[in-house]
């Protein structure tokens, strides 16, 4: 028998490791500072060597509890050797990350009780993908992303505590050509 109802119980798990970070975050920082004002010099290795990683996973491991959906959405999403793969309710796709123009994130008003954020993918090599964000699976399209030269974190943060319909670009293709213009409304309804 649990003292935690579930829905709780998915909160507190979902943020957890955004917690551990911080409390590591802390944890170093207090060693750092106690050890200099005591005059040691092992203050400054904690303070350089091991507070900005431990800042930069807090950081990571907050970005992902904000894309961890409240609620469950259609389809499932798989990542493979470079590959994303997604299957939903009335279809699916294949996009090679390599064939990517622009990554957005779309958003509804209408959270947190329904799906208020999708990824939308623009490609070179078809039309365009619309993924739910709380599709199985889709909580690794964050981790496939970001090995894209550009990828803004700080973008996915502003675009998951939005409660607005808007787009956010995430990242897009420099160089080789730039994104193809936006063929529609990117207002999800």
């Amino acid at each position: 028998m649990s003292f935690i109802r579930p829905e709780a119980a998915r909160v507190l798990s979902r943020w957890a490791g955004t917690a551990g970070w911080l409390a590591a975050l802390g944890v170093i920082l207090w060693v750092g500072v106690a050890n200099l004002l005591s005059g040691g010099l092992w203050g400054w290795a904690a303070l350089i060597l091991f507070a900005p990683p431990a800042a930069w996973f807090a950081y990571s491991a907050f970005a992902h509890a904000r894309l961890a959906a409240g609620v469950k959405g259609p389809g499932h999403v798989e990542i493979r050797e470079r590959r994303i793969f997604y299957l939903g309710p009335y279809g699916g796709s294949v996009v090679d990350i390599e064939a990517l123009l622009q990554v957005s994130i779309v958003t509804t008003d209408r959270g947190p009780a329904e799906d208020d954020a999708f990824w939308l993918l623009d490609r070179d090599d078809g039309p365009e993908v619309l993924i739910p964000n709380a599709a199985s699976g889709a909580e690794a399209l964050l981790d496939a992303f970001s090995a894209l030269d550009g990828f803004a974190y700080a973008k996915v943060v502003e675009a998951m505590g939005s409660t607005r319909n808007a787009s956010f670009t995430i990242w897009r293709r420099d160089g080789g050509g730039a994104a193809k213009p936006l063929q529609r409304d990117r207002t999800i309804h």
